[in-house]
């Protein structure tokens, strides 16, 4: 399957400075999740109950389940963010995982 989602990263302080220079912190946002065409990993019947998981180093965020949602689900408006992500950690961080999983409870 596939997951569509938009992700952008809000820096403090504000827009007033040179982001490239002055910005010491920042949060990630991550909203507009969707997922088309899952593998339905339900054993017993039903469909799977998918919920989203965001990694950014050693930080992480993880969304609502979507009881029953099945192969197609869609997150609305929910937004998953990581907040005080400092500047030089940013840098080493080679990528954002963005996982989608079933929630078996």
């Amino acid at each position: 399957g596939t997951l569509d989602f938009d992700a952008w990263l809000s820096l403090e302080p504000p827009e007033d400075i040179d982001p490239e220079v002055d910005f010491m912190t920042g949060s990630l946002h991550v909203t507009s999740m969707r997922v088309d065409g899952l593998l339905n990993t339900e054993v017993f019947g039903g469909q799977q109950d998918p919920f989203v998981k965001i990694i950014l180093g050693d930080k992480n965020a993880r969304s609502e389940t979507i009881d029953e949602g099945g192969a197609y689900a869609d997150w609305g408006t929910e937004e998953l963010r990581l907040d005080s992500l400092e500047r030089e950690k940013m840098r080493r961080i080679e990528m954002l995982r963005v996982e989608v999983w079933e929630d078996n409870t």
